[in-house]
């Protein structure tokens, strides 16, 4: 018996055709959707975590491309464990309003991502600003995580 999760999301209240039922993945400009499946026993095939990871714009920026240090570092430990083409991207510079938003805010989606030992990789980094550094991690099911160093407000 196989089973399957369909997950949804419309947007500008247009619903566009979904495909049939063996594919994957489809793509559209107003639907996009995922399909989970369960094997055998229980084990999902997909379990997708978003990762959102803002810091201060006043951490140390001296990396060769002018992002945070430590950033690269976390680029590093998601390359090692995920693969290379698991990163975090920046998307501070895709903010509206007519000012550049005085953080760096990166994010990604993953599979089977390991959210615990990131969360402790990231918060356990020297930051120069710990209490402006704030980790959100969605997993597919289940509540929003936000990590913040403790002496944070």
């Amino acid at each position: 018996m196989r089973a399957a999760f369909l997950v949804i999301r419309i947007t500008m209240n247009k619903l566009a055709k979904v495909h049939t039922e063996s594919e994957s993945i489809c793509r559209s400009p107003r639907l996009s959707c995922v399909k989970s499946a369960v094997i055998p026993g229980g084990t999902k095939v997909s379990v997708v975590s978003g990762v959102v990871l803002c810091t201060s714009s006043a951490e140390d920026c001296s990396s060769p491309n002018g992002r945070p240090v430590l950033f690269e570092r976390i680029q590093e430990w998601l390359a090692e464990r995920a693969g290379p083409f698991q990163q975090l991207n920046s998307v501070e510079d895709s903010f509206g309003g007519s000012k550049h938003p005085q953080m760096f805010v990166a994010g990604g989606g993953f599979n089977h991502f390991p959210e615990d030992d990131f969360a402790a990789y990231v918060m356990s980094l020297p930051w120069q600003n710990p209490e402006n550094v704030v980790l959100v991690i969605k997993p597919e099911e289940g509540a929003t995580r936000v990590f913040r160093h403790e002496n944070s407000n």
